[in-house]
């Protein structure tokens, strides 16, 4: 009998078990209800994956993240197929053999525990769905599994955006922030050199820095709003001339802005936008 060619891979092997051996490892789970409900209670996403990578059990929270009334058209996929992550399809051998899946935190967890070991990671999946793209931030846990003596993977996908997303948000609060607070220690420094400036001007600086300083945490208290589905949209006018003019102000006492110059272009032009 010939043998059959091997598939063409850049990270992990890209073989596959046969439709048979997969639908017999299914097999394995089905009429055992105890176990089923466990892994239906579990809140995250788990998968129970073969020496191939390949799903031969989900849980009811993977089937209700993809919308699917049962497993069957996912039985025998791998992890980014199931998903629909955009590299899973870039090539024959599919998800785990591609250049960009060398990165993923998800295939290195599961290669891990291949080998033994239970494995935390993290990954972005970039997945295509009816045409549109959205990114997932995921922490994935791999554990080994031996079923009927044959070695499967435990692997619990937990969608961690809201988080990723919360933490971006936060680090953008700090550092404006810490900018607003910047001009205003420069603006005070410079209040305290009589000779360097009018202070009447500083003063004037000093108040707009502060009205700045109190509406950058109104913003973080509206982003915090608006993770938790509580915002209301508000569209407001805003001349783009007076922007640029307070943001040039702002940062005239800043000490990024020592030895340098801030001005707006006199001849700029005055638009209006919505935000």
């Amino acid at each position: 009998m010939p043998k059959k060619p091997t598939l063409p891979t850049r990270f992990a092997p890209a073989e596959r078990a046969s439709q048979g051996d997969v639908q017999r490892q299914a097999g394995y789970l089905s009429g055992k209800p105890l176990k089923q409900q466990l892994l239906d209670a579990m809140p995250d996403m788990v998968m129970i994956l073969n020496r191939e990578r390949q799903l031969i059990y989900s849980n009811r929270a993977l089937l209700q993240f993809l919308g699917l009334a049962d497993s069957q058209s996912i039985i025998g996929l791998r992890p980014g197929e199931v998903l629909h992550c955009i590299h899973a399809f870039e090539c024959a051998g599919g998800c785990g053999t591609t250049d960009s899946c060398s990165e993923c935190g998800a295939v290195r967890a599961v290669l891990s525990a291949q080998q033994g070991n239970r494995a935390v990671e993290e990954c972005r999946v970039t997945r295509q769905q009816n045409q549109q793209i959205e990114a997932l931030d995921l922490r994935v846990w791999a554990t080994p599994l031996v079923l009927n003596d044959e070695p499967f993977t435990i692997f619990v996908v937990k969608d961690i955006s809201d988080e990723r997303r919360r933490l971006a948000l936060e680090r953008v609060f700090f550092h404006d922030v810490l900018n607003t607070a910047g001009a205003l220690r420069g603006t005070a420094e410079l209040m305290s050199d009589s000779a360097t400036c009018d202070a009447q001007e500083l003063t004037g600086m000093l108040y707009k820095l502060s009205e700045q300083l109190i509406e950058e945490i109104r913003t973080q208290r509206d982003l915090a709003a608006a993770e938790d589905n509580q915002l209301g949209v508000d569209p407001s006018p805003i001349r783009s001339l007076s922007l640029l003019l307070q943001v040039a102000q702002m940062y005239q006492g800043h000490k990024a802005a020592r030895a340098r110059h801030i001005r707006v272009d006199p001849e700029a032009a005055d638009a209006e936008f919505v935000s």
